[in-house]
Parts: C-alpha cells; sequence; structure tokens
C-alpha cells in the first residue's frame, strides 16, 4: 500500500489511527534516522512539549505535518503514551532532521529545548539561542510571578505565526512557559547585553518564507558551479540557478577562514546574523522596488538565500557597461532613481520606527529585466531613528553597521551617529554617480571622493562665470553638464542630468540636518521631464 493509500485509510479507520501511523513510520525507517536523537534527550524533550499541549502548537508550525498527523499524535496520548514523541517520530518520517528541530524551536523561542538538542547541530547555529534569550525576563521577574506559570524553565514566550499563514499563535500562559527561554542569568551571552531584542526578532522572517534544502540548492546550481557566479561581497557569493522552474539567485554566505578557532566562529556567527537579519528586512517589508526573497536554508554547511534573478545585474554594472551592457539613457536613469528612492522612503515610514538599510550603493540596487530598480542586500539593516527624533540627549550610535566607506556620512564616520540621514547620504553618492558615470571614489582622482569632486566642479565654474540673472544659470548648468556629464550616456537632455546632478549635492550634504528627507527626494525626482511621458 502507499503513504497515500495509508493516509486515505488513516481517515476513513479512526481507531486504526495509531497503527496506521506506525506502518507509516517503520515504511520511512531510513529517514527516521536522520534526527539520530538519543533516548534521553527525546524523554527530556517530550517532558517539555507535552506540558499543557505545547506540542500542539509545534505541530501547527512543522511543515507537511497534516491534520491526520495531529489526530495520530492524540489518539497515542490517549493510550498513556507521549504524543510529542509520536509527533517528532512521523514528522522524522517526512524527511526533517535535528537541524529542521533546532531551527523550529528557534522560531517558537523554545530555548531549554534548542539546548536539549544544541551538540547534534553545527555550533555555528547556536547564536539562535542568544536571540531567543534576548526577551528573557530578569530572575527577579520570574520570582515574582505565579509558580504555575513558570513551570519548567521560567520565562515567556510568544508564539510566531503559523507557516501555513495561519492566524498567530496566542498560547496560554502555562503552555508557553513550559518550554519558554531560560533566564538571561544562565545566558553569559544575553546577560552581557551582546544580543539585543532586535535580534531576537531577526529570524521572524522564518516565519512567512519558505524552507529550501541544501540539497535543493546544490541541484540549482550545479553544486555551485563556479561557472554559475554572478556576484561576490564581503559575506558570500552570489550563484545564478534554477529551482522549480524558475530562474533564481542565491546567495552563499561564506563561512570558510583562514583565522583562529575563535575568530571563524564569531565570523560565522555573524554572517548567520547578517543571512537572519537580511532575511527578516525582505520578507517584513514587500514593496515593488524591493528584491523578492523566495526561500532560505539553514540545513547546509553555509546558510544561504535564495532571491528573484536580476537578469540585468546591477546597477554598477550597468554604470560601468560590463560585459558588454549598453550604456543606460537618461530616461532610465531617471526612473532608476525614482524607483530606489520610493524603495527607501517606503523602508523609513511604513513602521513605527524607520527601517535604515546601512548600505545603499549601485551594487545593492538591482535591476529586472525591465530594467526597474530592486533594492536588495539588507544584512546591515537596522532600526533607527528619523532625524527628527535626534537631539543631543537621544542620539542613536551604531558600531555595528560598517557599511562601504565612500557611502558613509561624516557624522556616522566620526561618531557613529546613526539616522535616516545615513541613507540619504548614500543615494545622494548614487546619483551623483549616475549622473557623472564616475565612481564613488577614485584614489588618481583629484578630489578621491566624488562628493568632494563634483562640489569642486560645480564651485569652481559658478566662481567663474558668477552669479546672477536666469540666462547665465542656464549657461553654468550647461558648462557642469559638458564638464562632469556621463559621457557614455546618449543624449542632449540636461534637465535629467540637472536632477540628478543637484538631489544628489543637496543628499550628501556634510550637514546632516540640511539633507532632505526621502518624500522631498521622491518628489524632486517625480519633477523631471520624463514623469509626463
Amino acid at each position: 500500500m502507499t503513504d497515500a493509500a495509508v493516509l486515505e485509510e488513516l481517515r476513513l479507520k479512526s481507531p486504526l489511527i495509531h497503527e496506521h501511523c506506525q506502518v507509516l513510520i517503520m515504511r520511512n525507517y531510513a529517514k527516521l534516522n536522520t534526527f539520530q536523537l538519543n533516548p534521553d534527550s527525546i524523554i527530556s524533550l517530550s517532558r517539555i512539549l507535552d506540558t499543557a499541549d505545547l506540542w500542539m502548537e509545534i505541530a501547527d508550525m512543522m511543515p507537511d505535518i497534516e491534520p491526520i498527523d495531529v489526530e495520530g499524535c492524540r489518539k497515542y496520548a490517549e493510550q498513556g503514551n507521549s504524543p510529542s514523541t509520536f509527533l517528532l517520530r512521523i514528522w522524522a518520517s517526512k524527511g526533517y532532521c535535528i537541524v529542521d528541530l533546532y531551527n523550529l524551536f528557534a522560531m517558537c523561542r523554545l530555548v531549554r529545548c534548542m539546548q536539549l538538542i544544541r551538540t547534534e547541530v553545527d555550533p555555528r547555529f547556536h547564536i539562535l539561542e542568544e536571540y531567543c534569550t534576548a526577551n528573557t525576563p530578569r530572575r527577579a521577574d520570574l520570582h515574582n510571578r505565579p509558580q504555575s506559570s513558570i513551570l519548567a524553565t521560567g520565562g515567556t514566550s510568544q508564539g510566531p505565526s503559523s507557516a501555513r499563514g495561519h492566524a498567530p499563535i496566542q498560547p496560554s500562559t502555562s503552555r508557553a512557559a513550559a518550554g519558554s527561554t531560560i533566564s538571561s542569568s544562565t545566558n553569559p551571552s544575553a546577560a552581557h547585553g551582546k544580543v539585543t531584542k532586535d535580534d531576537a526578532s531577526m529570524f521572524a522572517g522564518m516565519k512567512n518564507t519558505p524552507s529550501v534544502t541544501y540539497a535543493e540548492l546544490l541541484e540549482a546550481t550545479n553544486n555551485f558551479d563556479a561557472k554559475s557566479i554572478i556576484g561576490r561581497g564581503g559575506y558570500g557569493v552570489v550563484y545564478r540557478g534554477e529551482w522549480k522552474q524558475t530562474q533564481v539567485a542565491v546567495k552563499r554566505l561564506s563561512v570558510h577562514s583562514k583565522k583562529s578557532k575563535g575568530d571563524s566562529q564569531r565570523e560565522e556567527a555573524e554572517r548567520l546574523k547578517q543571512s537572519l537579519q537580511e532575511l527578516n528586512a525582505l520578507a517584513m517589508f514587500r514593496h515593488d522596488n524591493i528584491l523578492p526573497v523566495y526561500g532560505y536554508s539553514l540545513d547546509g554547511p553555509e546558510p544561504c538565500l535564495v532571491y528573484q534573478f536580476m537578469a540585468n545585474g546591477s546597477l554598477d554594472d550597468r554604470l560601468q557597461c560590463k560585459k558588454g551592457a549598453p550604456p543606460l539613457s537618461w530616461k532610465q536613469k531617471s526612473i532608476i532613481a525614482k524607483g530606489s528612492a520610493m524603495a527607501l522612503h517606503f523602508l523609513h515610514t511604513i513602521a513605527r520606527r524607520p527601517l535604515i538599510h546601512g548600505d545603499v550603493k549601485t551594487a545593492n540596487i538591482l535591476l529586472d529585466r525591465h530594467l526597474e530598480p530592486k533594492l536588495g542586500d539588507f544584512g546591515l539593516s537596522r532600526e533607527g531613528a528619523a532625524e527628527a527624533e535626534l537631539d543631543e540627549k537621544a542620539v542613536f550610535f551604531a558600531s555595528h553597521i560598517k557599511g562601504t566607506l565612500a557611502y558613509l556620512p561624516p557624522e556616522f564616520i566620526s561618531s557613529k551617529i546613526l539616522s535616516t540621514k545615513l541613507d540619504v547620504y548614500a543615494f545622494g553618492v548614487v546619483l551623483l554617480e549616475m549622473a557623472t558615470g564616475q565612481r564613488a571614489y577614485v584614489d588618481s582622482r583629484r578630489p578621491a571622493s566624488l562628493v568632494d569632486y563634483v562640489v569642486d566642479v560645480e564651485e569652481r565654474r559658478r566662481t567663474q562665470m558668477g552669479g546672477g540673472d536666469e540666462e547665465r544659470e542656464k549657461r553654468i548648468r550647461r558648462e557642469i553638464w559638458e564638464a562632469a556629464k556621463d559621457k557614455r550616456t546618449q543624449g542632449e537632455e540636461i534637465d535629467p542630468f540637472w536632477t540628478l546632478w543637484s538631489t544628489g549635492i543637496r543628499c550628501s550634504r556634510a550637514d546632516r540636518e540640511k539633507r532632505p528627507s526621502f518624500n522631498e527626494i521622491v518628489e524632486d525626482l517625480k519633477s523631471d521631464t520624463f514623469e509626463s511621458e
């Protein structure tokens, strides 16, 4: 009898559910071995998950667990057995392994359960425990709560949304506490502030994003064939692949290092952290001009993210006409600039606190087959403050942002001040690159910084020609256009060039308070001559 036939019979013959589930498990015994959990671990997990029927909430988060499986666990419990033990066996029979279980516990904030199986998973995933414990109440708070609400380990846990799109789980106090996070006093990393509440939410994107097996990605990229490489960065390599009959880009985070073991582990933890941060941002903030994420993989030697494939590469590729690509027209540049600004405006305004991208540059603005821009690479993104919220007593400092130096504003380089104006400055540099076709920083150029170069060009032309009437202003603009425009871009359209140039200068001002908001930037970019076409 096929597995499908077994399941059908289970539906028709409820009294035989226990026996038929046993048959299904035995027929998939080879897959069951992927768990390889020792009996003591299974018993300990069952004691936690059986309490207040916590296993039912876990089942709701497990991919491929159907109502018939849950009913089988209930029948198993009616015979005096552990329903959670039976649930784990069923899930294992469907091909899931220990790292899948560990990640599931992370999504549910069940740190005690994670610790019971932590020796069975790659150590680089252990940082997930720190993210979970960031929201743990202090020991003193636990002592002040009723004993019945603390149960096995103490703490609270907010159940995540179901992976199947159900409403968010709202567990009872006792049920959530049964497998809740341990107190910070038992986790030195959390106790010493290494993990924040922002960190704790970084894997929230896993809830509504499909999990992809590493084996699928190997097949999609022909074992990560070097011929499939379409990009490289400080944290990994991007490959082109075909997954589920769809062209995709697979970011494979590097984990190999020649440094000491301790440094290597810290690097791996940081890469995983960035992977989860990017997944969370891309999953939570959907917009026409933000790169779509299709899935993630955490069961292989390296974390991987799967994105929509961008047929026209990055804006940097097209500005430099790499691989023989034709130069962008002024109209195309205007559309790309406006779409990118709209994405950043969305990030800065959609939530209670703005999401600061932290690494805006031409290499992170990707172009689809229609040359529509998609903002990507959210590995450095963080919640921050709008400029209006900043004052001398409440300045937000951020040492974790490590964006490309040429795109970072003076206040961040000198004082690590983080606000939405960091993205504004970086976007200003992008606009100047689009206007001039020059790199953000070139050692052989004087000045080497593009921002300084552009200001120097404008000041010299205005000094030479002086101020005055409207006709003189037109001559100044034409002089600047002739001297600084991107020579590869065809056409005599001065207006779109000037919009990119002048808006770029405003955005990249040294005084952050004088930089515009993205609402103003979008309005400025909409004013060019192509908007009405």
